[in-house]
């Protein structure tokens, strides 16, 4: 955990961490001292398992779960092809804690659909045991790919630069100070 750093900026409004799509491609593909740079949206998203229970999740990037050094616990995590304009968006990957309770911890969950807005999400994957989102005190059901958000909201933001809705966390390369990664980020921030 300590590796981890939230981007964030303060400005006439107090300290800002919500950043836009196009941002945060910029802070991960520009960067030299984070080994990986994650993307998740500040709010949760509406959805409902097939219980008709109610779900709660979060747009996540492909890279989400591979920058965290998380592993499945069935079935396979979100990757970076799942960002891609050519893949399949409309996959999730569930919680551990929502595997039990809607699916009895069965592996049959896998390839099942669960309803976020008004779309169904094929299940491709169980997160670990014990991970229940990055923001902490709000546990995410589940956890759909970025390019999904077309798909989802009827008005889509994916890829309007002023739309600032995603936070942004970087893991620090093996002896990079925040420090360091601040000077380095700035010249980013400043484009």
């Amino acid at each position: 955990p300590r590796q981890l750093v939230e981007l964030g900026r303060t400005t006439q409004f107090g300290r800002g961490t919500a950043f836009s799509y196009p941002a945060y491609e910029r802070f991960r593909d520009e960067n030299t001292v984070f080994a990986g740079v994650l993307a998740l949206a500040k709010s949760t998203v509406a959805g409902h398992a097939r219980s008709g229970a109610p779900a709660a999740g979060r747009f996540v990037s492909g890279n989400f779960f591979d920058v965290l050094g998380l592993k499945p616990r069935a079935g396979r995590l979100l990757s970076g092809h799942d960002d891609r304009a050519d893949a399949r968006p409309d996959v999730t990957v569930i919680s551990h804690r929502f595997w039990q309770r809607e699916f009895g911890g069965n592996l049959a969950a896998l390839g099942q659909t669960v309803r976020i807005e008004p779309v169904s999400f094929t299940i491709i994957g169980v997160a670990p045991a014990g991970f229940d989102d990055l923001v902490v005190g709000r546990p995410a059901d589940f956890f759909i790919p970025m390019a999904s958000e077309p798909l989802v909201r009827r008005n889509s933001v994916l890829r309007s630069p002023p739309s600032n809705w995603i936070g942004i966390v970087g893991r620090l390369k093996p002896q990079v100070t925040s420090d360091a990664a601040h000077a380095h980020v700035a010249p980013i921030f400043a484009r």
